[in-house]
């Protein structure tokens, strides 16, 4: 089951506590059930972005889009270690704090960039 298939629908109950977020000094490393796990090194990632919709509360609505030149990770809110994930993209220099608290508060189809490199 992949975040992708989660956001299309058809599916009647919350996906998230299904997809860990592993976060180390040099990866992210998300997975999640019948999927190899999706990697991804703190040095290549270029950007990251919380994704809204309307779709909640049985489907993933909030979303974190963490982007590198050749790659896409997308982790619901709520998956297992996201608190660790957070806490390691605060610290990244120029974390924009003001468009998280936005993007918790959106309800409607949006799309916050919370950091850009450089």
């Amino acid at each position: 089951m992949s975040i992708c298939s989660i956001r299309q629908g058809g599916y009647g109950r919350s996906v998230e506590p299904e997809v860990q977020v592993e976060v180390t000094d040099s990866h992210i490393v998300v997975k999640e059930p019948e999927m190899p796990p999706k990697k991804m090194r703190w040095k290549d990632l270029i950007s990251v972005d919380v994704e809204t919709n309307s779709l909640g509360p049985y489907v993933p609505d909030v979303l974190w889009v963490l982007r590198s030149d050749d790659s896409r990770v997308v982790i619901p809110q709520g998956a297992e270690g996201e608190e660790e994930l957070l806490t390691r993209l605060q610290v990244l220099p120029g974390f924009d704090n003001d468009a998280f608290i936005e993007s918790m508060g959106s309800t409607s189809d949006a799309t916050f960039a919370v950091w850009s490199k450089g």
